[in-house]
């Protein structure tokens, strides 16, 4: 069995244009999907619940509050864990990726038995401030495991059910960018990833849909963005600690072994 988790907040314009693109091009697994519903205000929830009854093979969870991507994306990641399936899928809901490529990255996962496929996107059409942080992800990720990511901050992964298990125990709890830890603790777990580039498209939203960050200024980060970076590099404390005691671990396994004697 493979599970689609993914999480979702107001994406009311694109969400069912999605959802049908990865019931069209993943029909041959048979996938069932797990929808982390951030408690919309909009029409969103209304369109999930349509395609929970049209589909069948679909569970959608919905917050009793908004409370953020990362607690929905690890909402979702568990909930998939517990159905037990063969590979995990994970994706956000704002319909970035096309199906036909997500559904080659699961066949190249089931092909190879590579623990994490990853999709490194290519064609984003993002401000400098968003480019910097993305170039500051991959410092910090390459800072904590001592390897790279090319795309440390990627929601699109194929994982296999045993390092979902591993890494879904190492995340810590509320961590605000559990995408970016798993980067980080797949890689300082020696953990193999296979990097696949995949085409990135604009969210499927409207543009006159509600700003996720408030923004007012199409080249300047909005306060809340801004917030949402010291919170998220605060908390990484708590992931680059732990990445960095698996990678000395990983890269001198007989050290540890002899200081115990």
């Amino acid at each position: 069995m493979i599970v689609v988790c993914m999480p979702v907040y107001n994406e009311e314009d694109g969400i069912v244009e999605f959802l049908h693109e990865l019931q069209a091009s993943l029909k041959s697994f048979e996938p069932q999907f797990v929808i982390v519903d951030d408690h919309s205000s909009d029409k969103t929830p209304l369109l999930l619940k349509r395609f929970e009854l049209n589909y069948g093979q679909v569970s959608v969870l919905r917050n009793s509050q908004n409370s953020g991507h990362g607690f929905s994306v690890m909402r979702g990641l568990d909930t998939a864990v517990a159905l037990n399936p063969t590979l995990i899928v994970t994706c956000d809901g704002d319909g970035q990726f096309n199906g036909s490529e997500i559904a080659s990255l699961i066949q190249l996962s089931l092909n190879s038995g590579t623990p994490i496929v990853e999709g490194v996107r290519y064609g984003r059409d993002e401000p400098w401030f968003r480019r910097l942080i993305s170039f500051a992800t991959r410092v910090i990720v390459r800072v904590s495991s001592g390897k790279c990511a090319s795309d440390a901050n990627t929601p699109l992964r194929v994982i296999t059910l045993s390092a979902a298990v591993s890494l879904q125990h190492k995340i810590p709890k509320n961590c605000p960018v559990p995408n970016l830890a798993i980067s980080a603790l797949a890689r300082s777990s020696a953990i193999e990833v296979c990097e696949v580039v995949v085409q990135s498209r604009p969210p499927r939203r409207s543009s006159s849909s509600e700003n996720h960050w408030k923004q007012k200024y199409q080249f300047l980060p909005s306060m809340r963005f801004l917030r949402f970076v010291l919170k998220a590099l605060i908390a990484w404390l708590a992931v680059h600690r732990l990445a960095r005691s698996l990678a000395k671990s990983r890269e001198n396994p007989k050290g540890r072994q002899s200081s115990g004697l």
